[in-house]
């Protein structure tokens, strides 16, 4: 598989492979380090999922206005034929720049320091900034949306109460989040995926942010609440870390200004119940008995729903 992959980076790019590794194997996508006989080294992502043209080319000109707007993100490499993209093994594949830095890993008993949470929420801020003008200027979006992992539940209704014990009550958890945050608006372009692991740090220093391919039009609250919740409440926790998510919200609020907590607090439920939709939706076409509806992110929502957030 590898040499046939190597062939046909070599076919799109003025590039020879002199070998190939796995960073990532995911459910979305599979990442590979591309090391050349000339030294240098690339990151090609190969799409697992089907992929519109116009969320291909939202993507990679998004990457391409970060990177030309002095924002630490990938650059992308262009092919031969001078294309964004091209398709390898059949599947979308881009090919970008190596980043140099370190990842940070987070679990109930690996924390991390309030400097580095703060100077996150910091660069979220002033990547949100700089997105607005983006989001501004830009006629093609793709085809996703910030509520779509949510409305997956509300279009499969009858299926989901099939295969979950408590769907009633998850579904109307769904339904009163959509109502509460359809007034707040859009303002800019989401990273919609801004959690520790895809950013690289030099020290205590924001040196990359990575993969952009859950970018979205949306509130930039919605943005901010997922990354306090990844940042501050790992999985398997049974609370969350009040100075990580504290100084994570003021890294932000040093760029933003103040933020509305009640506001917040909706995202953040917004946010949480999202990602557990995303989760449940994604097996329910395997699973074979009726459930509880249990996850991570479904913890998460139950604890914040009794949490104040000042």
């Amino acid at each position: 598989m590898m040499n046939k992959i190597s062939e046909q980076i070599e076919k799109n790019y003025n590039i020879t492979v002199s070998s190939l590794s796995v960073l990532q194997d995911g459910s979305d996508n599979l990442v590979l380090k591309v090391d050349t006989s000339s030294e240098d080294c690339f990151v090609l992502r190969i799409s697992k999922k089907e992929k519109t043209v116009d969320d291909v080319l939202f993507e990679t000109s998004l990457c391409e206005f970060l990177s030309s707007n002095d924002l630490p993100v990938a650059k992308i490499i262009r092919t031969k034929n001078n294309s964004l993209n091209c398709l390898v093994d059949g599947k979308n594949a881009v090919l970008f720049s190596f980043c140099s830095g370190e990842k940070v890993n987070i679990s109930p008993s690996e924390k991390t320091s309030v400097k580095l949470a703060y100077n996150g929420g910091k660069c979220l801020a002033i990547l949100h900034k700089k997105l607005m003008r983006f989001y501004e200027c830009e006629t093609n979006y793709g085809s996703r949306t910030q509520e779509q992992e949510l409305l997956r539940v509300v279009k499969n209704k009858s299926q989901f109460r099939e295969k979950f014990i408590n769907a009633d009550d998850f579904i109307v958890q769904v339904e009163d989040i959509l109502r509460k945050v359809s007034g707040y608006g859009k303002d800019t372009i989401l990273h919609n995926d801004f959690r520790i692991q895809n950013v690289l740090f030099d020290q205590e220093d924001v040196s990359a942010i990575l993969d952009f391919d859950w970018a979205c039009p949306g509130n930039k609250l919605k943005d901010l609440a997922h990354a306090l919740v990844e940042w501050s409440f790992p999985d398997g926790a049974k609370s969350y870390w009040p100075d990580i998510f504290d100084n994570f919200l003021f890294g932000y609020e040093s760029v933003s200004g103040k933020i509305d907590r009640k506001e917040l607090k909706d995202w953040i439920l917004f946010s949480c119940l999202s990602d557990t939709a995303t989760y449940l939706m994604d097996r329910i076409e395997s699973q074979d008995e009726r459930k509880e509806i249990r996850s991570y992110m479904y913890k998460k929502y139950l604890f914040f729903m009794n949490e104040y957030i000042e």
